[in-house]
């Protein structure tokens, strides 16, 4: 391994005083030192900025950059424009990485040569405790089971996020696609649809990278109608992609995509959004659409 290769995490930040302390830590703890901290506090109201202050001011690598709320994909983007490393890991910022996150990651994209990589996660609870059964762990495991079955890594992921989280992401900064669309929920998966793409990343599946911190404020939690609007509008561009691997000429394959479709209940919109996105013909374009209130609100009618 490369000593000379340098690595900037960059955590989004948004009214997790509780949590951000963790997370940091998580990252100096790391095996493999990174090069620089990108903290981008997304409009905190409460005091992860006085907690930053107060306990980091003096560490030459967390650099904290304030902007008014604007969403994470936002938030995210900016911190990969000013990033200095040669590659990339996103941390939000109530979640903590394993101690060996970094050094894992770097090992696997050159033994693999790939561009990207993602682990396997577990859960912990506000107190940091590990969460050993229940909602969070059957999910993943149920979303384990579907890619399993199917070995459709992208179709996987739009029907239980099998990476979980942006937290588990780590990849070369030159990669063409290192930005994230303007989606609210599902903006980990509009990434990992451009990694599809070019088919160059790497699913550390049977090691855990990350613990991804399950609490009554995640994100996901507020309406899951709305999430499935963007889980939609993620799909109905994968179909029409000829290089998303969704759906080729094979029966199986169609089978678990209808299982994938008619699990969600969003077959109807995923036609509906499959001919607005011919329409625009631009991706930016198509999800701002879709995240715009009124439209989205009009999309969500589509779901019973």
């Amino acid at each position: 391994m490369n000593k000379q290769e340098t690595v900037s995490v960059i955590i989004p930040l948004y009214n997790h005083e509780k949590y951000i302390k963790d997370a940091i830590e998580s990252v100096l703890n790391q095996t493999f030192p990174v090069h620089e901290i990108i903290i981008i506090d997304d409009g905190s109201t409460d005091g992860s900025a006085d907690i930053i202050k107060n306990y980091y001011r003096n560490n030459e690598k967390i650099k904290y950059f304030y902007q008014e709320n604007s969403g994470a994909h936002n938030a995210i983007n900016r911190g990969i424009k000013i990033s200095e490393g040669n590659f990339v890991a996103i941390l939000n910022s109530d979640d903590v990485y394993k101690k060996t996150k970094i050094e894992r990651c770097i090992e696997i994209l050159h033994k693999y040569n790939k561009d990207v990589v993602f682990g396997g996660v577990d859960f912990i609870d506000s107190e940091g405790d590990l969460i050993l059964n229940g909602i969070p762990v059957d999910w993943y495991l149920k979303g384990k089971e579907f890619l399993n079955r199917s070995e459709l890594f992208l179709l996987s992921m739009l029907n239980e996020n099998i990476i979980v989280s942006t937290s588990n992401m780590f990849f070369r900064k030159d990669i063409k696609y290192n930005y994230f669309y303007p989606l609210r929920y599902c903006h980990d998966l509009a990434f990992i649809q451009l990694c599809e793409n070019y088919n160059n990343y790497y699913y550390d599946k049977e090691n855990i990278h990350l613990s991804y911190r399950y609490h009554n404020k995640n994100t996901i939690k507020e309406d899951y109608k709305k999430v499935l609007v963007e889980l939609a509008g993620v799909t109905a561009i994968s179909l029409v992609d000829a290089n998303m691997c969704l759906l080729e000429e094979s029966t199986q394959k169609a089978v678990f995509l209808r299982e994938f479709l008619d699990r969600k209940n969003i077959s109807s919109l995923v036609i509906f959004l499959i001919a607005i996105y011919c329409k625009i013909n631009d991706k930016n374009k198509f999800y701002s659409y879709i995240s715009e209130v009124e439209n989205k609100n009009l999309l969500c009618s589509f779901i019973k």
